[in-house]
């Protein structure tokens, strides 16, 4: 009898307490929905970090490449970066890590030129990589981390005088996508426009004269570089007068000049008649030229005085 109770009152507990098949089957199909659930949440949230550290990548490249005008320094807008370097976009995005011939420029690295009083060249590196731990090579790649030519680290890109396009492969890492993550981005690509990086000349540089004991037929060299290397912007030549009082002269440029942004040198020089050219001699000699901040968008200021003997 006591033995047929035990056996009763484990029955009892096993039919209580335990699960039939459809119910365990039940359960893990629950189980199995929340798991590919979870794991959905957590694929959609890597590739939105993905895309975000794409579109913050996309932004320092910019900043490499053209700086930052919001940001000021003691109340001047912040102009730095390849553009006000080198005076030129970039041809490949290796240029922005290392000044190298691969993309098809020599660029001249930092140089200081004696007749302008100016510094121009290459001095970056413009973004800031961690060199690859398997073959020491720096690449900046997107939030993807897609793989390309070594020259664009992944990139679409496409560069030419005036704009410069950037976009990434997305999810997919293949040009193209019809999905959110999978499509290219940004969607247009222009990453920097002409507008970012060229600034406006006047027509006209009005400089006045202080009283000259001598006449002098004068020119303007407005410098800025070109791979590097500074080069002169000239104005028309005009004959400084003799004169006990001050005198204005209106020279004129080639306003329709694309002027790359940063900080560049303008001076007044000595024009040699014989050979109809503008010199590098400064007058006068002891003359230092003037230094400005070309910022985009906004046609410069270049109107000054200029002492004479």
């Amino acid at each position: 009898m006591f033995i047929k109770m035990k056996n009763q009152s484990y029955n009892n507990f096993s039919v209580g307490n335990g699960f039939t098949l459809l119910e365990l089957l039940l359960v893990i199909l629950i189980l199995g929905t929340l798991a590919l659930s979870a794991l959905s949440i957590t694929q959609n949230s890597d590739s939105q970090i993905r895309f975000e550290d794409t579109r913050n990548r996309l932004e320092m490249i910019k900043k490499a490449v053209v700086g930052s005008v919001e940001q000021t320094v003691n109340g001047q807008p912040n102009i730095s970066g390849f553009v006000a370097d080198v005076g030129q976009l970039p041809a490949c995005l290796k240029e922005l890590v290392e000044n190298t011939t691969d993309c098809g420029n020599t660029i001249t690295g930092l140089t200081f030129n004696t007749t302008a009083g100016l510094w121009s060249g290459w001095n970056g590196p413009y973004l800031s990589v961690i060199a690859d731990a398997k073959d020491g090579a720096k690449r900046f790649r997107d939030g993807w981390q897609n793989v390309g030519t070594d020259d664009d680290f992944g990139w679409i890109v496409s560069a030419n005088s005036t704009i410069l396009t950037v976009q990434s492969k997305g999810l997919d890492g293949v040009i193209g996508g019809s999905d959110d993550y999978e499509k290219d981005y940004p969607s247009s690509g222009d990453l920097v426009e002409q507008a970012d990086h060229f600034a406006l000349l006047p027509n006209n540089i009005a400089v006045t004269f202080s009283a000259s004991s001598a006449s002098k037929s004068l020119c303007l060299k407005l410098w800025y570089p070109s791979n590097g290397s500074l080069i002169a912007l000239e104005s028309d030549d005009h004959t400084l007068a003799v004169s006990t009082s001050e005198q204005t002269i209106n020279f004129s440029i080639d306003n329709s000049k694309r002027f790359p942004i940063g900080i560049r040198a303008i001076g007044v020089y000595e024009y040699n008649t014989g050979t109809s050219t503008c010199t590098d001699n400064l007058y006068p000699s002891t003359a230092k030229p003037l230094i400005y901040t070309f910022i985009p968008r906004t046609v410069a200021v270049l109107d000054f005085d200029w002492v004479v003997p």
